[in-house]
């Protein structure tokens, strides 16, 4: 995604008039100056038996300093041993609905391999001394949407998945997302991002770039969760959707080897205006397409208007008027032809002087491919 600033208005007295909607308490975590830029975090880990668990500032160069996630004992439940499986944090106290949750994650030097990633729309709470779970004291997620990050086997095998959990566990899923590969050798910094957009259904999707603003390595196909029984979702375990919730980072490792965990973090992100236009219709890549097929699509709550390109492939012209929602006719279309389309989300933000500035929010280019013949 790539974000423009398009115009800014300023009143010449007072405030200008409000704009439909306003951005949630967007936020970014740097760690820099070996300090955190949020007034609050919420650490924690499952089980909480050893208190060996760690979440501390490494000082980095050039003061880009950042957070490490640390166990240094064994998860082995079956062999008495009783590190944690689970370290998390999450970031202020805001919760968010449309969110993209984002973070540089470091996987060079002594980190282990093992799962990591970023939560987004999570609630947990804390069992002091396992009294209420029945089984150990700790932090238990009660639900989030997860991307995770696989690097326990290696630089030369990463994959991405994206999960529904419900306390501390995937259980929740029937059958599990795809895990997508992503190419190359990883033994560097990688920047993820976690799309969460509605409300019934709720779309969810992973990417993971080279680098902030750099080339897209892998993502996932996006997970519709809807408030009843999904195909993916067991039954009656918890088949609602999860409307809103806090932002975090997380490690896993719930084998014995290698020991615990160790991976570091750099600037966190959860932001509202961030999420592009989700679920296009036609979907990217359709064939047999009808001629007389509508576009599509469905966008973050932060969005106050759009702007649509659509065209034959190689010609997209932009569309004059904008739509006023979130669908559009094209009117007939050629048989045989290929399509491609793109919508750009708009959002007006008011500054605290009075301004508006406009934000044009673009996305990626889609196409699609109509019949090629005319059948009567």
């Amino acid at each position: 995604m790539k974000m423009t600033k398009l115009l800014t208005i300023c009143a010449v007295v007072g405030l200008i008039v409000s704009v439909s909607r306003t951005a949630q308490a967007n936020w970014e975590e740097t760690f820099d100056g070996m300090d955190f830029d949020l007034t609050t975090w919420t650490f924690g880990c499952y089980p909480d038996v050893t208190s060996t668990f760690s979440a501390t500032i490494k000082d980095g160069p050039a003061e880009d300093d950042y957070l490490g996630l640390d166990e240094t004992t064994a998860f082995d439940l079956g062999g008495g041993s009783y590190g944690s499986a689970f370290g998390m944090a999450f970031g202020s106290t805001e919760n968010f609905s449309d969110v993209r949750v984002a973070s540089v994650v470091n996987i060079t030097g002594d980190a282990s391999r093992n799962m990591f990633g970023v939560a987004a729309r999570a609630d947990w709470f804390i069992d002091p001394d396992g009294s209420i779970t029945g089984v150990a004291p700790g932090m238990v997620v009660t639900g989030a949407y997860i991307l995770i990050y696989h690097w326990e086997d290696g630089p030369a095998n990463a994959r991405i998945e994206i999960l529904k959990i419900f306390m501390n566990d995937d259980e929740i899923m029937e059958t599990f997302q795809p895990e997508v590969p992503v190419p190359g050798i990883h033994d560097k910094s990688r920047y993820l991002e976690l799309d969460v957009v509605g409300s019934d259904p709720v779309y969810v999707t992973g990417s993971i770039y080279e680098y902030k603003g750099g080339p897209l390595l892998a993502r996932t196909p996006t997970m519709v969760d809807t408030g009843g029984n999904d195909p993916w979702e067991r039954s009656g375990l918890n088949d609602g959707v999860y409307a809103s919730g806090k932002s975090g980072i997380f490690s896993i490792n719930e084998n014995a080897v290698p020991v615990g965990y160790h991976v570091t973090f750099d600037s966190v992100s959860s932001v509202s205006d961030g999420p592009v236009a989700v679920n296009p219709s036609p979907a990217d890549g359709a064939t047999e397409v009808n001629v007389n097929a509508d576009l599509s699509w469905v966008e973050a709550a932060f969005a106050t208007s759009r702007e649509l390109w659509f065209g034959k492939e190689g010609s997209m012209k932009k569309v004059v008027p904008a739509p006023a929602g979130t669908t559009y006719d094209p009117g007939t279309l050629d048989y045989g032809q290929t399509y491609q389309w793109r919508v750009d989300e708009i959002y007006d933000e008011i500054r605290p002087s009075g301004c508006v500035e406009r934000w044009l929010y673009r996305n990626t280019v889609r196409q699609f491919r109509l019949q090629y013949y005319r059948f009567d």
